[in-house]
């Protein structure tokens, strides 16, 4: 049986971050940046000063957020910056796939 060391376990991992800038992504596609301030062994977790994103379009600015943990699809320790905008990027790869086509 394989197990983790108490240290490595996700929890763990979780509540040694708090006080870090986090990216949460919720199962509907909406994701939060912010500090997390708190967590709980359910998940649950507060940001303050969040903001929220839908497809990386800033959508609010909010001051504290409590996030349920069910509704957690992943989250995203190492985050100093807010999400990169996915459109954008699909967009300007279309497009280069657009001039490659033209060109050829």
């Amino acid at each position: 049986m394989w197990l983790l060391e108490p240290s490595r376990k996700p929890l763990n991992v979780l509540t040694k971050n708090v006080g870090n800038n986090v990216t949460v992504a919720l199962k509907n596609r909406v994701e939060y940046w912010g500090r997390m301030i708190r967590c709980d062994g359910y998940m649950n977790i507060l940001l303050t000063n969040a903001k929220e994103y839908n497809d990386s379009d800033i959508v609010a600015n909010y001051g504290d957020v409590f996030i349920r943990g069910n509704n957690i699809l992943y989250i995203s320790l190492d985050a100093d910056t807010p999400p990169v905008p996915f459109k954008k990027e699909r967009k300007d790869e279309d497009e280069e796939e657009e001039e490659e086509n033209e060109e050829a």
